[in-house]
């Protein structure tokens, strides 16, 4: 019997790597995995910088609006409570910010009364 040809194969038999697909598989495998890794990683980020602007971050919270305005309507009435507030439509950035608010308050003092103070680009425009 000869070791270059058994028998039932036709030509001679490679018996150097008989596992060279399964090492092919797992080369492209730990590629795949090496690739992954770097993409959620931040290393194919655009050029210029890593992380996206928030594009809101000149914009106020409604928090912090209504913190100015709330201290506003104090000078009101000590016992003023916040009835609504809402940003003006269309000022509105993607995450809800804006720079331009509106707010009512009420008073159980004040009887049939309301105050109102628009906060207009970080300070208060009329109250």
């Amino acid at each position: 019997m000869d070791i270059q040809n058994p028998v039932g194969t036709q030509g001679p038999v490679n018996m150097q790597n008989p596992n060279k697909k399964y090492f092919v598989i797992a080369g492209v495998a730990v590629l795949a995995v090496i690739l992954i890794v770097m993409w959620f990683g931040g290393l194919f980020s655009r050029p210029g910088g890593g992380e996206r602007p928030d594009p809101d971050t000149n914009l106020m919270s409604s928090r912090d609006a209504g913190d100015i305005a709330l201290a506003r309507a104090k000078e009101w009435d000590a016992g003023a409570k916040l009835a609504q507030m809402n940003s003006v439509v269309g000022q509105t950035g993607v995450t809800g910010r804006s720079d331009d608010w509106n707010f009512i308050f009420v008073s159980s003092q004040k009887k049939d009364k309301a105050f109102e103070v628009q906060i207009r680009n970080r300070a208060v425009a009329s109250a």
